[in-house]
């Protein structure tokens, strides 16, 4: 099962508490020189890690919701920089109304993983907004923000999505790889003197992850770490990890995990292939939770 949002933050690492909204002022100045593009893939000039994110429309509590989901790659080590935080913040924005959300900061990197991830459940969105996501690097020191980047998006109108349904809009591509994943429900029986039988759900989930043979190759990734990771939809601050692997000399992997499924939700995966340069590429699926 996953496990709860405090349990995740001890394992990335240390989550010092900031409001996103101070951090995001004290650097208004350099978010205002910061180019509102997102930075080419692994390109690592503007700034040293590369910013994904894509958007999720699904149902919580039976209210729509923008579910926005970052994946960020730490390419500060190839540059000689030890990072000590990131700050992933967003902003909706409508004509005359600004609204910063302060319930993601100081998101650590995963030290064996080099990524960090997180999930912003957005309620009720409305058509008209525009979301601002601002992520903001910490390279040598605590208080002093040294990069940052600023990528403008339209905001899903969930409200017009069918429930469930992964209407997905891709801020910035994804990396190159292609990645597909299955699910296989299940449960077993536990006798209890108290109450008889005992049902116990389970899902095995099983990710196949490969080049897309057009921009990267098998060779691109042969004999490097492949791996998934997962969380339930809703929004939440990091995740559980779900499977390592080894990809082939063609440049696939299958990797399998079994976790224990909600009733009326989907997992989150995230998909990630490291090639023989020592770079991450990613990939966001979702895969349905057994009833």
């Amino acid at each position: 099962m996953s496990e709860s949002n405090g349990s995740r933050r001890t394992r990335r690492g240390t989550h010092r508490r900031r409001s996103a909204s101070a951090v995001l002022a004290a650097v208004g100045g350099l978010l205002a020189a910061s180019a509102a593009v997102a930075p080419a893939a692994h390109a690592g000039t503007d700034v040293p890690f590369d910013t994904r994110f894509d958007q999720h429309c699904l149902t919580v509590n039976g209210v729509p919701t923008d579910e926005i989901t970052v994946n960020v790659e730490n390419l500060g080590p190839g540059q000689g920089l030890t990072s000590t935080g990131l700050v992933i913040a967003y902003s909706t924005v409508t004509p005359g109304n600004v609204v910063d959300h302060t319930d993601n900061s100081w998101l650590a990197f995963d030290a064996s993983r080099q990524t960090a991830t997180a999930t912003f459940a957005l309620p009720n969105p409305s058509a008209a907004d525009t979301l601002k996501l601002q992520v903001t690097g910490f390279w040598s020191s605590p208080t002093t923000p040294q990069s940052a980047v600023t990528i403008p998006a339209p905001v899903v109108n969930c409200g017009t999505a069918t429930a469930g349904n992964p209407n997905v809009f891709s801020a910035s591509n994804w990396s190159f790889s292609t990645a597909s994943a299955t699910a296989t429900c299940g449960a077993r029986y536990v006798w209890s003197r108290t109450g008889g039988f005992r049902r116990l759900p389970w899902e095995t989930i099983t990710v196949q992850v490969g080049p897309d043979n057009k921009n990267m190759w098998g060779a691109d990734f042969a004999g490097m770490p492949v791996w998934v990771d997962y969380w339930t939809d809703g929004g939440t601050v990091g995740y559980t990890q779900g499977a390592t692997g080894t990809s082939d000399v063609n440049g696939n992997a299958t990797l399998s995990f079994t976790a224990t499924p909600t009733a009326g939700t989907e997992f989150d995966l995230m998909v990630n292939s490291r090639n023989t340069g020592g770079n991450t590429f990613a990939q966001h699926l979702w895969a349905p939770s057994c009833s």
